[in-house]
């Protein structure tokens, strides 16, 4: 009915919506602004470059398709397409080629044999309306003879190619329990050639689905030195990825991601740790690390219920938040300066001390945010002001103790070594409690409430290290170098 047909399609969006948020800030930092309108989704982050813009895009829109099926070796059909393809001279000048990979089970010494065909990327010249389908034409892009340049990949051209091929003979097409799919051979590192692509004749059926996965994490192969992601599975897809593997020892088992083969590893023995690795394509260690921890990313929030589309984008200035944000700093600026006023008019050389660790302080935490990648935004400012009032009172809660102790009659070295001892325990308790509520706050909130709680829990163990460890050693070198110290 159409009302079953809404709540389907209301479900999808409201899950499609969360799934979104998850990737796009997975560590708490984008701070992105994700809404609902109709049926689109709304996606707005601040402070993005072109690159990182493309990158989010493309994580958004993966689906996390993650299969696992097992590969038909050793079958009759690929042979038989081999030949069909050796003897078409169409394929040649494709440059569509085959070959049969063999090799030797280590335990039984049973031998495999699998039979594929392969192609490289390639450039050609299409129309205007080709260049458009394929979306490779551009207003600004050369043309030749009335041709745009396109570059097709070795999978598009084996897939165009058995198209027409199947209609022409469909006795060669593959039967209702198989499939073909494809994978992208890995580049050594400074390789020239263009990628090249093979296909893999599969069994249908889904074995084990990103469903059974519980954890994903990159990790970094000892043998070949390239990042790698680690998958673990659940209860049942452990059991089930055990039994699977022990019906196909000395068999390939593909990983299929995004219906695009990531590997397939032959199954030696029988696997019951309950996890797998998916290993990366590419040559560039530092792209393919970014890949790797972007596909964890998507594995770890689970799959779409649908795929994305891409209906617009526009790039927007800071005109309409300038006064905000211009505000903001402000407010940072007069608040920081009046407690530097105030803690030299008290404290005098002590008040020096404590604006030297303040100064740490935001100097740690900015550099924690220029190592998670993360936009100083409005939330975060506000923040930063808080913490700023969090370290002082920590520095004023320790002051005051010394000074208790120095009219108890302790000499300098003795007050200030008790008063740090005993202060520590209060400075320590208010810390937590608030870190508690900033933990909560990440936790439950979205967006700019999860910025804020990132930016405050940073603050927070900045504090701890500067204003009781930082503070107290340089109280330490001033102590040993003058003999009298104001408090």
């Amino acid at each position: 009915s159409s009302d079953y047909a809404d709540r389907i399609k209301e479900s999808a969006l409201e899950q499609a919506i969360k799934t979104v948020r998850d990737r796009v800030n997975s560590r708490g930092i984008a701070e992105p602004s994700i809404v609902r309108k109709g049926d689109d989704i709304i996606v707005e982050l601040p402070g993005l470059d072109d690159q990182s813009i493309e990158r989010v895009k493309t994580i958004i829109k993966r689906t996390a398709k993650l299969e696992f099926k097992i590969v038909d070796n050793d079958s009759e059909y690929m042979k038989k397409l081999a030949r069909a393809v050796a003897a078409d001279d169409r394929a040649k000048e494709l440059g569509i080629e085959f070959d049969t990979e063999t090799w030797v089970h280590d335990e039984s010494g049973n031998r495999f044999n699998d039979t594929y065909l392969k192609a490289k990327n390639r450039t050609q010249w299409v129309d205007e309306a080709e260049a458009r389908r394929r979306g490779c034409w551009a207003v600004d892009k050369p043309e030749k003879d009335g041709k745009f340049e396109c570059e097709i990949t070795g999978r598009q051209v084996i897939e165009e190619y058995l198209a027409q091929l199947f209609a022409e003979k469909p006795e060669l097409k593959p039967d209702e329990n198989h499939q073909i799919a494809y994978e992208q051979l890995p580049q050594l590192p400074g390789a020239t050639e263009p990628p090249e692509w093979r296909t893999y004749y599969l069994h249908r059926t889904v074995e084990l689905s990103g469903a059974a996965v519980s954890r994903a994490d990159v990790v970094f192969n000892p043998t070949t030195n390239r990042p790698e992601v680690l998958v673990r599975f659940n209860r049942w897809g452990g059991r089930r990825f055990g039994e699977l593997t022990s019906k196909n020892v000395g068999r390939k088992m593909a990983i299929i991601l995004d219906d695009t083969v990531s590997s397939a590893p032959v199954i030696q023995t029988a696997i019951t740790g309950g996890s797998s690795t998916i290993t990366m394509g590419g040559s560039d260690i530092r792209q393919i690390q970014k890949e790797a921890e972007d596909l964890v990313a998507v594995l770890r929030t689970g799959s779409l219920p649908a795929p994305l589309r891409e209906q617009s984008e526009s790039i927007l200035g800071p005109t309409l938040g300038r006064d905000a944000v211009d505000k903001a700093k402000f407010s940072f600026l007069l608040g920081s300066a009046l407690v530097v006023v105030i803690m030299l008019w008290v404290y005098r050389t002590s008040g020096m001390i404590s604006i030297l660790a303040l100064a740490l302080n935001l100097l740690f935490m900015l550099a924690v945010l220029a190592a998670l990648g993360a936009e100083l935004t409005l939330p975060g400012i506000a923040a930063l002001v808080l913490t700023v009032g969090m370290a002082v009172d920590a520095n004023i809660i320790v002051y005051e103790r010394i000074r208790d102790e120095l009219r108890a009659g302790k000499s300098v070295r003795g007050a200030v070594d008790a008063g740090f001892d005993r202060a520590f325990t209060a400075i320590l308790d208010g810390q937590l409690t608030t870190a508690a509520a900033g933990y909560v706050l990440y936790n439950y909130g979205s967006g700019p409430i999860q910025g804020f709680a990132t930016m405050l829990l940073i603050g927070i163990f900045c504090t701890l290290f500067t204003a009781y460890w930082c503070t107290r050693r340089f109280f330490e070198i001033y102590i040993s170098r003058r003999k009298v110290i104001g408090i």
